[in-house]
């Protein structure tokens, strides 16, 4: 309750977590865009939206104009540059939705929350997407690869928000992934290395 009230959201509905990285990703905001426009006048969920430090003030502005005709959707939604308090949006979170990079899968398996994952294409031999692979082979995660975000993100959030033995399930093999002392277990392996 105290991290969803800290972006003083709707408590009673779950929380949507929709992460584009610091700096953001358009394909992710467009993705946002379209769901919010597709949902009839109804969102049964809340969202955090962290648009990125570059897109904010485009995606604000959007979202002002939005809420003119779709006010019920838009009060749902929490629009973000930047989140400085990433614990408190992780733990205000029912379900995220985030890139792959090496640092977000880390956290997003010690936060043990169902997770839809997509890789951005813009990066170094692909490496996001085999990040999001290491947690979709075990179950622990959903990829939906950027070419398809835009018009699917929407169902596969409302899929899992209507799956609780899928959720649960995700929740569990996040928690199995998780490596909390990965930086004791390395300086081991180092100091054995030097003996």
């Amino acid at each position: 309750k105290v991290a969803k009230s800290h972006f003083n959201i709707d408590t009673s509905k779950p929380v949507v977590f929709i992460m584009g990285g610091s700096l953001g990703a358009l394909s992710m905001n467009m993705a946002v865009r379209n769901l919010l426009e597709s949902s009839n006048n109804v969102l049964t969920y809340s969202v955090i939206w962290q648009c990125g430090a570059r897109f904010f003030n485009e995606n604000y502005k959007w979202l002002e104009e939005f809420s003119k005709k779709n006010s019920k959707i838009a009060d749902c939604v929490k629009c973000l540059g930047f989140i400085d308090r990433m614990d408190l949006a992780y733990a205000a979170s029912d379900l995220i939705a985030s890139r792959a990079g090496a640092m977000s899968i880390s956290e997003l398996a010690l936060v043990a929350k169902p997770t839809l994952l997509i890789p951005s294409p813009n990066v170094a031999e692909d490496h996001q997407t085999k990040n999001a692979k290491s947690l979709v082979d075990r179950r622990a995660a959903i990829l939906i690869k950027d070419c398809d975000v835009v018009n699917n993100l929407k169902d596969h959030i409302e899929e899992l928000l209507n799956d609780g033995t899928t959720r649960q399930e995700m929740k569990i093999n996040l928690k199995n992934a998780a490596r909390p002392n990965a930086s004791y277990q390395i300086v081991d392996e180092v100091e054995k290395l030097l003996r």
